[in-house]
């Protein structure tokens, strides 16, 4: 089932042309179809953290919980979720809506070279001030490795691809344990994906993906991801993603 749910959120990713749903595919554990809001033990969940990283204004950040089955978990008895003292909101859309991948989500102050988003799991009766199970804290270091595209140039005018390939090159990290995946688009939101197994320096595009490309502004988006497995929970498994991304306009004729 779980091929089947990748095969389909791919599918979705191309038309949607979206890069979270990439960073699900690598390092996020891609949930089944049922949503549980039973009372479960912190052993008994899998946490799956993502944190997108813009360089400016505010990060975007998703944590998702799951059980052993890799069923989704939503809170839904007092408990709460923040990041670095947000409150987040659990959002059953988020990813996309017809995995059922819900999770909690917000937008929290950019932090800097050095510093960490902080996530605080609140069981209910802690929340509500009783003497049960203490808040549960899972800190994700800032990965700060700013992802910048160096061909094509900002701005630039670039051929739509005909046949073979379309490379877009970038400045690699030396970071263990990162990858880059890429996305192009048109003004008609027509879109390209790509995926590199490693931080290599480029990021290549199937021609193919670009027939319906319509000559004209277009945007190519590169997202560096690297994982990581923050330790020192009670939680079955904790699994980080840490997104650097930048974007640049480009003209397609």
């Amino acid at each position: 089932m779980r091929l089947r749910l990748a095969r389909k959120a791919l599918t979705y990713a191309k038309l949607l042309g979206i890069l979270p749903l990439l960073a699900v595919l690598m390092g996020l554990t891609l949930s089944g179809c049922t949503t549980v809001t039973d009372v479960l033990a912190p052993s008994a969940l899998r946490v799956s953290i993502d944190i997108k990283d813009y360089h400016q204004g505010t990060t975007q950040v998703a944590i998702h919980f799951a059980d052993h089955a890799l069923n989704t978990v939503e809170f839904v008895h007092g408990e709460t979720v923040t990041c670095n003292g947000v409150f987040l909101k659990y959002d059953s859309g988020y990813y996309a809506r017809m995995l059922g991948y819900g999770a909690y989500i917000g937008d929290v102050p950019l932090q800097p070279a050095g510093g960490a988003y902080t996530f605080v799991y609140t069981p209910a009766s802690a929340a509500a001030g009783g003497d049960g199970a203490s808040p549960i804290t899972i800190s994700v270091a800032v990965a700060h490795a700013p992802l910048a595209i160096t061909d094509p140039a900002n701005g630039a005018t670039v051929a739509i691809p005909q046949s073979g390939s379309f490379l877009a090159h970038y400045s690699p990290s030396g970071l263990a344990h990162s990858i880059v995946v890429g996305s192009a688009s048109d003004s008609r939101a027509h879109t390209a994906l790509s995926l590199a197994l490693s931080d290599s320096g480029s990021a290549r595009f199937n021609a193919t993906d670009f027939k319906d490309f319509a000559p004209g502004a277009g945007i190519l988006s590169l997202s560096r991801i690297t994982s990581s497995k923050p330790g020192g929970t009670p939680f079955a498994a904790v699994d980080a993603n840490y997104e650097n991304i930048t974007s640049i306009s480009v003209t397609w004729q």
